[in-house]
């Protein structure tokens, strides 16, 4: 239904004196709509000095939104400037008008928004000459674009979510296997199973510790649209313990005991694994068959995967081996939390599928 998401920004602010006079008109003169607000936490940086009656400075990052003919907003230390480029490049800016003060070097090149505040403001007055409140910056369907960097590759037709929980926060995971049960309230009960595979909802907070990482969920969900799209995920959770590491060229992993023989051979959600090495590296591979393996090491899950291992994976160099589910969000919306303008937070509610082949 939309090409575009809604994107609302909240935010408190506390006004005092003049700006606080300034804010009253901008509510009577625009009638809370056709505003222009500046995204804080979107930015790139000067490298140069812009002194008074300057058009261009060098610069660092290049966000999407930094093209030609862009309003763009300069801040530094409180103050705040509208401004229009004429042109961008990878390194300068350049505007279309010189400006009117110093802006040194440090300076926050942001995004510039249209939109609209909610009907209702309500305002706290401490004082005369004080109010606080809580905005609601409603931008403008269609005023923005978003860049989705569809450049990433997929791991047998899907993307895969990398980032991993804060578990400072408790993991919120519930299991579910609907059936249908029919009672005429006397004699025998029967029931149904209507959906062959069970499905666990998992609801996790992050840690974003830069714009960068908070900047990847966002494309993320883009890219997901929401609800509509599926990805792989590992459950960062050690499901398969090994008895013996693995080589390259090989196509095995032994796990211990046989529950994981008796419990997933077959399944039809359970189809990928993920191997996490002690150098960062991730090892991702499809399970084609898990067969019983009864030896003198003992009696053990024998996982067989699609394709060879392409390096030696020894148990020494495994942190963890866990399954890689197929996934999507429970919700279209998608909240980042600003704790500072490098540091954020967010939630994800995500739902397991049934692994099956992606249609190219």
């Amino acid at each position: 239904m939309r090409a575009n998401p809604r994107k609302t920004i909240s935010f408190k602010a506390t006004f005092t004196r003049q700006e606080l006079h300034s804010f009253n008109r901008l509510l009577v003169a625009s009638k809370h709509r056709d505003i222009r607000a500046f995204e804080a936490t979107d930015f790139a940086v000067t490298t140069g000095v812009l002194a008074v009656g300057a058009k261009e400075v060098l610069k660092t990052g290049s966000p999407e939104w930094l093209v030609d003919g862009a309003y763009i907003a300069l801040s530094y230390e409180g103050a705040v400037d509208f401004l229009q480029l004429k042109y961008a490049s990878a390194g300068a800016i350049l505007l279309e008008q010189g400006v009117d003060r110093v802006w040194p070097a440090g300076t926050k090149l942001h995004r510039v928004l249209r939109g609209s505040l909610n009907p209702d403001v309500k305002m706290l007055r401490p004082t005369n000459e004080t109010a606080t409140l809580a905005l609601d910056f409603n931008v403008d369907p269609g005023s923005e674009t978003f860049a989705t960097s569809t450049d990433v590759p997929p791991f047998f037709g899907r993307e895969v979510l990398w980032i991993k929980p804060n578990w400072i926060s408790d993991l919120d995971l519930s299991h579910s296997h609907p059936f249908e049960s029919v009672d005429y309230g006397r004699g025998r009960v029967k029931s149904f199973t209507q959906i062959p595979f069970g499905t666990a909802t998992y609801e996790a907070a992050y840690m974003l510790n830069d714009p960068a990482e908070a900047d990847y969920v966002r494309r993320f969900f883009f890219r997901m649209r929401g609800q509509r799209g599926e990805f792989y995920m590992p459950t960062w959770q050690n499901d398969l313990p090994l008895r013996v590491g693995g080589y390259a060229g090989g196509n095995t992993l032994r796990v211990l005991g046989t529950d994981i023989v008796q419990t997933y051979n077959g399944d039809n959600v359970h189809k990928a694994v993920a191997v996490l090495l002690r150098d960062g590296r991730i090892l991702l591979n499809l399970v084609s068959e898990i067969a019983s393996v009864n030896d003198a090491l003992g009696n053990d899950s024998l996982i067989i995967v699609q394709d060879a291992w392409t390096i030696d994976h020894p148990i020494e160099n495994v942190v963890m081996v866990c399954w890689l589910l197929v996934w999507r969000s429970v919700t279209d919306t998608l909240t980042i939390e600003w704790l500072t303008d490098q540091v954020a937070q967010t939630k994800l509610t995500l739902k397991t599928l049934e692994h099956l082949a992606v249609e190219v």
